[in-house]
């Protein structure tokens, strides 16, 4: 093997001492369990500094919008694309970047964007999933390779919430951007780890509109 192909090897060999990463963390106003930022980094940084791997970070674009809630108030919105240059000890790198959204109310979004790039970087590069039942049989459709990603039967869910709570087209899709806390274009924006939450939001829109 070549000296310019060790981050290669590196990289091959932190994938597999990446530990799964549990949805340890609890959302408690909606109700869901979700993968921290602070246990992703815990899980990837144990086997980068074993591996002797180093993550450079740069910043490529940040940007920023508002918008109002359902309720009136005005959410601060980021954008942020950012990549990831990987380095051996022998100087050779591998580049890789990554996308993040978020919405705060006060001056955190951009953090929080930053945050939600990282941490989908690691899923998405050492496929730091949870941990699965090896023995249960598993049909391999998009969502089992990339759980994180909305089935077609997650997609119908989220329209019967919608239809239930008398909303469709762009005023079901803004109800969404309220329910996650950031902007949105269609269903394919969306991970599974947000339909709790656009559940809880629609079926109270519901119950708000049969009263």
């Amino acid at each position: 093997m070549s000296e310019n192909q060790l981050i290669f090897k590196k990289m091959a060999e932190v994938l597999a001492d990446t530990m799964p990463v549990e949805k340890n963390g609890y959302n408690q106003a909606q109700k869901f369990a979700f993968r921290s930022i602070d246990d992703t980094v815990a899980s990837v940084r144990k086997a980068l500094v074993k591996h002797g791997v180093a993550i450079l970070p740069e910043v490529l674009t940040v940007e920023r919008d508002t918008y109002l809630t359902g309720k009136g108030a005005t959410m601060n919105v980021a954008h942020v694309l950012v990549s990831y240059t990987f380095m051996a000890e022998d100087g050779s790198s591998v580049l890789t970047s990554m996308t993040g959204s978020a919405a705060d109310s006060g001056d955190k979004a951009v953090s929080k964007a930053l945050s939600m790039a990282f941490k989908y970087m690691c899923f998405q590069t050492f496929l730091c999933g949870t941990d699965g039942d090896p023995d249960a049989e598993v049909v391999e459709t998009a969502a089992t390779i990339d759980p994180t990603i909305l089935t077609a039967k997650d997609k119908a869910k989220i329209a019967e919430f919608g239809k239930r709570a008398q909303l469709e087209g762009d005023a079901l899709r803004l109800a969404i951007q309220d329910a996650v806390g950031r902007a949105i274009n269609s269903t394919s924006d969306l991970v599974r780890d947000d339909l709790p939450e656009i559940e809880a939001y629609l079926s109270e829109m519901e119950t708000v509109g049969n009263l």
